[in-house]
């Protein structure tokens, strides 16, 4: 399952049209539907919490939504991102854990 189609299924299950959606989002339902049908890259980490928050999407499901995010980009997930950026001095230890074994 791509990031889209979850998200389109994660929506259609809480019965939320796609303009309703968009309205809450502050986006245009174009830009949520290029979203959905893989035509867009994910959004910033803020609106992905934003669309955790609006489809409930909470724990091992928001860590998968960010996995499926990044993959859209090639880049890495949010979650991860954001905890390496504000955690600097820990770049040492990621290395030695993970690339340098």
């Amino acid at each position: 399952m791509t990031f889209g189609e979850f998200i389109r299924d994660r929506r259609e299950k809480q019965n939320l049209s796609l303009r309703q959606m968009a309205q809450q989002m502050h986006i245009s339902p174009s830009y949520l539907s290029d979203m959905e049908r893989g035509n867009r890259k994910a959004p910033s980490k803020d609106l992905l919490d934003l669309i955790a928050y609006i489809l409930k999407i909470w724990g091992w499901e928001k860590e998968k939504m960010y996995d499926m995010a990044a993959e859209t980009s090639n880049d890495i997930p949010a979650d991860i991102k954001e905890y390496l950026l504000n955690n600097k001095n820990k770049y040492d230890d990621f290395r030695k854990f993970f690339i340098n074994k």
